[in-house]
């Protein structure tokens, strides 16, 4: 990959100067980062026993029925293999209603559970008696991992080549507590995470690169992945094509005829794989639910009652600043959060935003070297994410409006999105600070560690799985080498780009 448009050195070259086929100290924090995430991840898939979330048995009921060769509806209730007598216990066993019984996650579109078809296949032959949700957990894990690393590439992308940003980024996302907790449960919100980040991660380089056949087909793909992901996940796609084709008719040379023509042609190769694999899903959830992705539908049969306007939540501040606050506070839902954690949050925010504007500013160079504003984000990248964020709020509130519960959770499809703007935001600042937050998000209370997650699902109320002294040692051991490697190598890329601008 050659220069980018911007100016700046693309994935394949090294701004220190070294040799492109030289493994750059940035991809090995990358893989630090992910292994800290898996370890902490697979502390609680470990320890959290299953089927603690209600939604996991509609998850596994969905893949089952997948497997076996049949597309489930909300009503069908699940069909149990008789060695899983775990999994039978529960949905047997009390429950709130007997609505909690069935797949009541049909209303997701098919691919998350095409691709664990085959571990479900796995299970059954092995005759588990949880029906195979723990090795969902793993691949929620799993896709949650390729999330991360199309952060890493979206956040380069966004600063024209800056690979200390996108480690930093990717930092942040596999450090957050909340994250570390939601994707080693047996949902599909770890594909739906990657399948948003990499829609937008295309929709960028698409943008800086210029137009060309390889990467519409590139962010096509992309598009139709999260389409089959999740209904949100479909939504945010469609809106990142929507803003490509627009920018495409601004800036496309010749008549109005043509730059209609050229928008529309991108619109088409954007949005037709997803049309073609997945539309029809969505046509169906229409004819059987009323909405494409059964909202109304589900919101009644579970007897929620609507809460306020969605301008009313829009304008709630301390609903967006509690969602905010879970991702780096709390693991589970049900900790609270101890005050000056909270405090240290909303700093890191507020500088974030103070960084972006000052970033917005030497941009129009009233400061800085042509360098230096070439790694800026593009006015049309920063309007794609902002985009991005805006449709996830939009889903958020149209949820919680109808009386669904507003969670952390939701953001997930922004989550690359917004690690990448608190990166580049944090950095444009002062460069030390992506480094103090990543080193304090993975030092303190050191939760990415099997014991003090042992201890966080034991104050949840919650009794955990045995985990074997063996195994407490191998996550832990390489969880603070992989974290102590990780904050070494921010530092000292930070200490490099800033000799490169000194000199």
């Amino acid at each position: 990959m050659g220069l980018n448009h911007g100016g700046g050195p693309s994935l394949g070259e090294r701004s220190s100067g070294h040799p492109s086929w030289m493994p750059a100290w940035e991809l090995v924090g990358l893989i630090a980062a992910i292994i800290v995430f898996v370890c902490a991840s697979t502390s609680f898939a470990l320890q959290v026993p299953a089927f603690h979330s209600t939604d996991e048995r509609a998850h596994l009921g969905y893949a089952h029925a997948i497997a076996d060769g049949h597309l489930p509806e909300i009503d069908d209730r699940p069909d149990i293999p008789t060695e899983a007598t775990v999994w039978r216990d529960v949905v047997t066993g009390k429950s709130r209603t007997d609505s909690y019984r069935t797949v009541w996650v049909a209303n997701h579109p098919p691919l998350h559970y095409v691709l664990v078809a085959p571990l479900i296949w796995l299970s059954t032959a092995a005759g588990r008696t949880d029906g195979g949700v723990m090795y969902m957990r793993f691949a929620n894990i799993a896709f949650a991992c390729a999330g991360i690393a199309f952060t890493y590439l979206l956040a380069v992308q966004l600063t024209g080549g800056e690979r200390r940003s996108g480690l930093a980024a990717a930092s942040l996302v596999a450090l957050i507590p909340r994250g570390h907790f939601e994707f080693a449960q047996g949902f599909n919100d770890g594909l739906s995470f990657a399948a948003t980040t990499a829609v937008v991660w295309a929709a960028v380089r698409y943008l800086r690169h210029g137009h060309s056949s390889s990467g519409l087909l590139v962010l096509g793909a992309t598009v139709a992945v999260a389409a089959g992901s999740r209904a949100a996940a479909m939504i945010v796609a469609v809106a990142v094509v929507a803003v490509v084709s627009v920018v495409r008719l601004i800036t496309h040379g010749g008549t109005v005829r043509l730059r209609a023509r050229a928008a529309a042609l991108t619109a088409i190769g954007g949005l037709a794989p997803a049309a073609v694999l997945f539309g029809w899903f969505y046509l169906r959830n229409v004819s059987l639910y009323g909405d494409i992705g059964a909202s109304s539908y589900l919101l009644e049969r579970f007897e929620r009652s609507p809460v306020g306007t969605p301008l009313g939540l829009f304008t709630r501040g301390h609903m967006w600043v509690r969602i905010y606050q879970e991702l780096p506070i709390k693991s589970l839902l049900t900790m609270r959060a101890a005050p000056p954690a909270t405090i240290v949050a909303n700093v890191v925010a507020v500088l974030t935003a103070i960084g972006l504007a000052i970033g917005a500013v030497t941009r129009r160079g009233l400061a800085g070297s042509a360098r230096r504003r070439s790694l800026q984000p593009s006015v049309s990248a920063l309007a794609v994410c902002a985009v991005v964020v805006l449709v996830v709020a939009t889903t958020i509130v149209q949820h919680t409006s109808g009386g669904g519960v507003a969670t952390s959770r939701y953001v997930f499809p922004a989550l690359g999105v917004l690690a990448g703007l608190f990166a580049i935001g944090l950095d444009r600042l002062m460069g030390l600070l992506p480094v103090i937050v990543v080193a304090t998000l993975g030092l303190w209370s050191a939760r990415f560690l099997p014991g003090r997650i042992l201890s966080e699902i034991e104050q949840a109320g919650v009794t955990p799985s045995a985990l074997s002294g063996v195994s407490k040692a191998v996550l832990s051991g390489l969880s603070i080498v992989c974290v102590v490697v990780l904050i070494a190598i921010l530092f000292a890329t930070r200490r490099s780009a800033a000799a490169d601008a000194a000199a």
